[in-house]
């Protein structure tokens, strides 16, 4: 995933195929990931300190940075369909090993929940009632978590094929998708089993990104 200084922008589109571009904040602040929620209308942005949202219907940002802290990086956040306030966020300490915090408050306070043996945690995502998280490799190879009870405790999973893991998700059928150093890989029952997603890519490819549409 690439670290940008960021300059966030939306992008509407134009009648003519072009696009505009609005700028909303945060300028100077290093960028590690994006997460819209659409049922709540608030965007959240990953920092290398902590994460800011923004209220799309009031045009409010708050600020959840821990200023001049290491080890507080998100690179992955995951807001819960039903918990108005709970946010999910996948994080690297000053170790370079992932971790996990559940916050009910919007991050206002926030609770560590899992430390991975592998490095940061790239992605979290939710099919609606499990939520799922994949870790990168540190000095261990990086693992697959599942949760069934909104974030609060994790199960290591395996059977994927992958040694390091940075995207996550589903297919218009609810099926899983796990990106990493092994290309795709699909799983049809919560990943308990997994099947090659492969078709064209080179063997071992290292699918860094993942979006189906």
């Amino acid at each position: 995933m690439k670290t940008a200084l960021l300059a966030l922008a939306l992008f509407v589109a134009l009648p003519a195929q072009a696009y505009d571009w609005t700028y909303l904040s945060l300028s100077g602040k290093t960028c590690t990931c994006i997460e819209a929620e659409p049922i709540r209308h608030r965007l959240f942005v990953g920092t290398s300190e902590g994460f800011h949202y923004l209220d799309q219907d009031s045009g409010i940002w708050t600020d959840r940075d821990w200023d001049g802290w290491i080890g507080r990086t998100v690179w992955s956040i995951q807001w819960h369909p039903a918990l108005d306030n709970r946010v999910i966020t996948g994080r690297e300490n000053a170790f370079f090993k992932g971790y996990i915090e559940v916050s009910d408050d919007l991050g206002a306070s926030e609770e560590f929940v899992y430390e991975s043996n592998g490095g940061s945690v790239r992605d979290l995502a939710s099919d609606g009632i499990r939520f799922f998280a994949c870790t990168w490799p540190d000095v261990a190879p990086g693992e697959f978590l599942r949760s069934e009870d909104d974030g609060d405790s994790w199960t290591l999973l395996g059977g994927h094929g992958h040694y390091a893991m940075s995207a996550i998700a589903f297919n218009l059928a609810g099926e899983l998708l796990l990106a990493g150093d092994n290309g795709v890989t699909l799983s049809w029952d919560h990943g308990a089993n997994w099947e090659s997603m492969g078709g064209g890519l080179p063997v071992g490819q290292l699918v860094r990104c993942l979006e189906y549409a």
